[in-house]
């Protein structure tokens, strides 16, 4: 599973979401909206894969309305225990 950051133009950051309907069924939008210190928008997604090369070639590296964008490895979701640690 992972994780993807995108930071764009904040004029742009609708037509990205919508460009993200077609990635839908691999990639989930978590939360999108602005930073506070650049007013520049983002997109937070999580992939129940690797986010596709065909994707960052087409999409992520070639909108020009797309500033940077950031793909991490999510960590596995570990079991809680019923007792608290100290």
């Amino acid at each position: 599973m992972q994780a993807l950051i995108i930071f764009c133009q904040r004029r742009e950051q609708e037509a990205i979401l919508d460009m993200l309907e077609d990635w839908i069924e691999h990639g989930t939008v978590t939360v999108y909206g602005s930073t506070l210190k650049a007013h520049e928008g983002f997109i937070l997604m999580h992939w129940t894969q690797a986010v596709p090369t065909a994707f960052q070639e087409k999409q992520l590296k070639a909108d020009p309305g797309i500033t940077d964008y950031l793909i991490y490895d999510m960590p596995p979701i570990l079991p809680q225990s019923d007792t608290p640690t100290m």
